[in-house]
């Protein structure tokens, strides 16, 4: 994309399928970092988003959040869906979706 680079020293993810950390070094790069909180941004809330965030959970990340205003779906219809769906849903740490109780804002 014209004027939008990586700075001088910044990590490059190549991005393989929709979740992030599939086929990636991101979770071992994002421990290395110290990294404790995931927040995620971006376009394909159902797909990629959601993906990425679940994974996060799997890789035991111990908070993982969906910026509500700084995410995209195809529709509106899909967006608000996908907001709706991804809420309460914090099970403690033997549950399903571990994390992400909070992870999707209004």
């Amino acid at each position: 994309m014209d004027g939008l680079h990586p700075a001088a020293g910044e990590h490059v993810i190549s991005k393989k399928r929709f979740s992030a950390f599939w086929g990636s070094h991101l979770a071992s790069l994002l421990r290395r970092l110290a990294v404790g909180h995931v927040v995620l941004a971006g376009v394909q809330t159902p797909n990629c988003i959601r993906a990425t965030a679940f994974d996060a959970v799997s890789e035991d990340f111990p908070a993982v959040s969906v910026l509500a205003d700084a995410t995209a779906s195809a529709t509106d219809a899909v967006q608000v869906t996908c907001m709706k769906a991804g809420r309460g849903r914090e099970g403690g740490r033997d549950g399903p979706a571990r994390g992400l109780g909070s992870c999707y804002g209004d």
